[in-house]
């Protein structure tokens, strides 16, 4: 039986529907998994290379409630026909930073972070103020992989020290070796997503980090294992957002 993923990030069971930008390969890939995909479009509003990206146009709530940027309405028949529960932003996203940031927070569990100055109100409202993790970082989604409700990956120092104030267990990486086409490096949470409860996967080939067996130790201590998508140098899409699951 198909059910909403109840925590965002966090599916329990064998993902079957993910939100990502996806292309032949990739799209392949998952399907082969028997995921579904719901293919990203771009979104003029933003800079080239950010165009298609998940974690820039949504934000998964949890179960059946999602909120969508007002720019992207191409999402919302699709994730209807689902059952989803939607909500438009109330702000457009613009090119410039942070106004592409709007939706850009990281859920782990109850927690939330995020850089409450760029994220939409929305968003911080649902919250319980000591469940923010308050850092400066705008991309935060885009700077985390969510390992488990308290347990995550990050090259941001800012995030890593928030997390280490918050009881958060945090594994520090080294910045850059993940592609982004158009600017000089793309980020952690950006190539991956879970793909079940003890699967995280990354887009590309997680040994071409210099981090790689640190990551994968990291994750075995929370009984997660990592999964490459493919034989190529990891690759910044947005993330990989998972919100049905079997």
């Amino acid at each position: 039986m198909v059910s909403y993923v109840t925590t965002p990030n966090l599916p329990r069971g064998k993902v079957n529907t993910v939100i990502t930008d996806a292309d032949a390969s990739l799209f392949n890939t998952l399907r082969g998994f028997g995921i579904n995909v719901i293919k990203t479009q771009s979104c003029e509003n933003l800079r080239l290379f950010e165009q298609r990206h998940a974690d820039m146009q949504c934000i998964h709530l949890g179960n059946n409630k999602i909120i969508i940027a007002k720019e992207c309405e191409y999402l919302i028949s699709p994730l209807i026909k689902l059952g989803f529960d939607i909500m438009t932003a109330d702000r457009e996203l613009k090119e410039a930073y942070p106004e592409n940031v709007l939706l850009n927070g990281c859920i782990a569990g109850d927690k939330l972070i995020c850089n409450p100055s760029t994220i939409i109100n929305c968003v911080l409202s649902l919250f319980d103020e000591n469940k923010i993790i308050k850092t400066k970082q705008g991309y935060s989604k885009c700077s985390v992989a969510v390992v488990n409700d308290n347990a995550v990956i990050t090259a941001d120092e800012g995030i890593f020290r928030a997390c280490a104030e918050n009881k958060v267990d945090c594994l520090k990486i080294k910045p850059g070796h993940i592609r982004l086409e158009g600017v000089n490096y793309g980020f952690i949470g950006g190539c991956s997503g879970k793909l079940s409860n003890d699967i995280l996967c990354f887009n590309g080939d997680l040994s071409t980090h210099p981090n790689c067996e640190d990551i994968k130790s990291f994750a075995r201590n929370y009984g997660v294992y990592t999964e490459n998508l493919g034989q190529y140098e990891l690759c910044d899409i947005g993330g990989i957002l998972p919100v049905l699951e079997e």
